[in-house]
């Protein structure tokens, strides 16, 4: 089957009524899963399940599998969605995760099913499957039931599925809230709650089976728990919402930083000491009485040698062992046992390689609590965290940006407040961006099978982003090679076919492939011999001077002031002309962007940038205007957060008091920081408003002086807020 826009490139799965495939598609740059569903001539029932993609298509949520695009093509309907390749929570079950991440992935959950009961829908089978993460690691669900016709049988997954599922009801919130909590269970206890059955009749919870105990580890989740996978619905949590204020209050209610959730349940041998075995006494009295007739003085001396060594070896045997260290301590002939047991805790955490940091870390802090000058102890802690840091590096190093992206989480988790840290999450971010796009890039070419022109201009500039991004890229400089020699080829091409303008543009595109590429310089010759090379060069200037005086200086695409003097010193890189009309095109492109950013049109602010990258304008210009976006924007962000606390002083009733916190002071902040935001001058007038009839009601009771007070507070704030 041909799916307009799309191409196929693998079958995921293949049902009797329905099929699942992996696709491309020719605008757009990313995978796409395409699920073809069919009626068999059953018009009635694809209309009808037709209309109700219709009604949810505009739902949207970043922890929700959107649709894409909805199609008809004979008696199949196709349904577009994302494809993510950041696996399913199944692949990360069997190594675990931190109860950071847990909470984060829970609480997202939360979020996108919040979305779904708004509109009257549910998910109907969340399990570890369903559940998928993108190329950032953000958790989304998929696969739910709104998706598939309503002749379906129902979707029951043994363990996670709620109760009533199991007998035929249509999956309701309260179904998507049992398994939710089933899932959480299934996370922190590496097992489901119920024994599962697969029988012509799968089986889920009765009414008779308790939820099984999470210990003491877990034990904020139990009430939680239990109260998501109630037996009966009616007894069970209703809202969605509720559950997400729950898990923030476990999250806020304590310090899981040292706290790791092994979601499979793993045999690992205990770190054991055993005492070595005594000898067995083996010299009888007769053959003791022989040596001694035998024996000379030397071989006395020899024989005590010998014991002594071996008392020694035996001595230092066992006080190298920890039960043996456990018992001195315990009779007082080494320092406090529990200093003993702590450092003995310790040392066998970092001897496990299958510890993660915040074990090793609280390992060791139990040793400063007892000893807090202890220097073995922070010298293990901060050789611990050199070692997670080294692991980031090697796996930034090697591209495993998984690994990567765990060490720095457990280093967040311990050192949230290191600034240190920063830099490591920004060039992770980086990294990921420059790998995907490099990713994406590659797989539409060979899609394409670089055939169209527009093909290579589009990597061309996604190829040249990477390598700004990640200098040390190989396979984006490689492709950069290739695309140089391409474009050289090209104006070669158009040389011997006369056609000056286009061997000069191929050759502008080389070198912004790599300006050392080692044919530039005989291709550059070759269009300086050219007959009318100079008046091109003349031509050139003057119609980028005009288009420099119409304004068109980085628009429209195929053809700009920037793209000609580029164009120009492609050929003659030393031309006075171009290289100062290119710096005016920069500076008049920033005074463009500055206006734009004053009355806060993002759409040109980010318009403007991407074009100019395009073209080539002077690095510096490129970095003013991001570094100005990202100022900018900082200070809305900044705006929005004094806005948020004003109003919750204005309802808890600090609208002028304190002195150093209230609401007037974080309102004038905001105000400060985004002049334009709206919800400032509102809360400024309902502050005047709040006053005003605090003044009132003193005056009424009589109390003439508080209301004085008052209406001299609201006429100060009357005018402070319109300024």
């Amino acid at each position: 089957m041909e799916i307009p826009g799309y191409q196929l490139i693998q079958r995921i799965e293949a049902r009797t009524d329905y099929e699942l495939h992996l696709a491309t598609n020719d605008e757009q740059l990313g995978h796409f899963v395409v699920r073809v569903q069919t009626f068999n001539g059953d018009q009635e029932g694809q209309h009808a399940y037709v209309e109700a993609l219709e009604s949810i298509r505009d739902i949207r949520h970043p922890n929700l599998c959107e649709i894409v695009e909805i199609g008809q093509i004979g008696s199949s309907v196709y349904v577009v969605t994302p494809y993510y390749p950041g696996g399913s929570l199944s692949d990360i079950l069997a190594s675990g995760l931190s109860m950071a991440r847990l909470l984060r992935i829970a609480t997202s959950m939360c979020d996108a099913l919040q979305v779904l009961h708004a509109r009257n829908q549910a998910h109907g089978d969340i399990k570890p499957s369903n559940v998928v993460f993108d190329n950032m690691g953000s958790p989304v669900l998929i696969d739910y039931a709104c998706l598939q016709p309503q002749f379906t049988k129902r979707q029951f997954t043994p363990g996670y599925s709620a109760p009533e599922i199991a007998h035929g009801e249509a999956p309701t919130a309260t179904c998507d809230i049992f398994s939710l909590g089933v899932l959480l269970y299934r996370i922190l206890n590496g097992e489901l709650p119920w024994l599962v059955v697969d029988t012509e009749e799968p089986t889920t919870r009765s009414a008779s089976d308790p939820l099984p105990s999470l210990g003491p580890q877990h034990a904020a989740f139990q009430e939680l728990i239990e109260r998501m996978v109630a037996y009966d619905p009616q007894e069970r949590m209703q809202d969605i919402e509720r559950v997400k204020l729950m898990l923030e209050s476990i999250e806020s209610g304590g310090d899981l930083n040292t706290v790791a959730v092994k979601s499979d349940l793993i045999s690992t041998e205990e770190i054991t000491a055993v005492l070595p075995r005594f000898p067995e006494a083996s010299d009888s009295s007769s053959e003791v009485s022989r040596a001694r007739r035998r024996a000379s003085a030397v071989h006395w001396t020899v024989l005590y040698s010998v014991c002594l060594v071996g008392l020694w070896s035996m001595a230092v045997g066992l006080y190298e062992i920890p039960a043996t260290k456990r018992m001195l301590a315990d009779i007082g002939v080494l320092e406090n046992a529990a200093l003993v047991e702590a450092r003995l805790n310790a040392e066998a955490l970092v001897a496990d390689p299958n510890q993660n940091l915040q074990s090793i870390v609280a390992a060791y802090e139990a040793v400063l609590v007892i000893e807090p000058e202890d220097g073995d102890a922070i010298a293990a802690i901060n050789s611990a965290r050199s070692r997670w840091e080294d692991d980031f590096s090697t796996a930034l190093t090697q591209n495993d940006l998984s690994v990567a992206q765990n060490r720095l989480d457990d280093l967040l988790e311990i050192f949230p407040d290191d600034g240190r840290l920063q830099p490591m999450f920004d060039e992770l971010q980086t990294r990921r961006h420059a790998l995907r796009l490099q990713s994406d890039t590659l797989a539409l070419l060979r899609v394409t099978d670089q055939a169209p022109e527009a093909s290579a201009e589009m990597a061309l500039g996604a190829f040249r982003e990477v390598i700004r991004l990640y200098p040390a890229s190989v396979e984006a400089a490689r492709e950069l090679d290739k695309l140089a020699a391409h474009f050289s080829a090209e104006a070669t091409r158009e040389i011997d076919l006369g056609n000056l303008q286009a061997a000069m543009d191929s050759l502008s595109k080389a070198g912004l492939a790599n300006p050392s590429y080692g044919e530039l310089a005989t291709v550059r010759e070759k269009i300086r011999r050219a007959a009318t090379l100079q008046e091109e060069i003349e031509t050139r200037l003057a119609q980028a001077r005009d288009l420099q005086n119409e304004g068109r200086l980085i628009d429209p695409p195929q053809r700009n002031a920037a793209t000609l003097f580029h164009s120009v010193l492609t050929t003659d890189p030393d031309n006075e002309v171009a290289l100062r009309g290119l710096s005016d095109v920069s500076n008049l492109v920033v005074v463009e962007f500055d206006e734009y950013l004053r009355v806060r049109d993002f759409g040109e602010i980010r318009h403007v940038i991407e074009r100019a990258k395009t073209v080539g304008l002077y690095p510096g210009s490129i970095i003013h205007m991001e570094s100005s976006l990202a100022q900018e924007l900082d200070k809305i962000s900044e705006a929005a957060d004094f806005v948020v606390l004003a109003e919750r002083l204005i309802a808890d009733g600090y609208i002028t008091e304190p002195q150093d916190n209230n609401a007037l002071i974080a309102l004038r902040k905001a105000r400060s920081l985004d002049a334009a935001n709206v919800r400032v001058g509102e809360l400024f007038t309902e502050c005047v408003t709040r006053l005003s009839a605090v003044a009132s009601d003193a005056r009424t009771f009589g109390l003439e002086s508080v209301a004085t007070t008052y209406s001299t507070l609201a006429a100060q704030v009357a005018v402070d807020a319109s300024r």
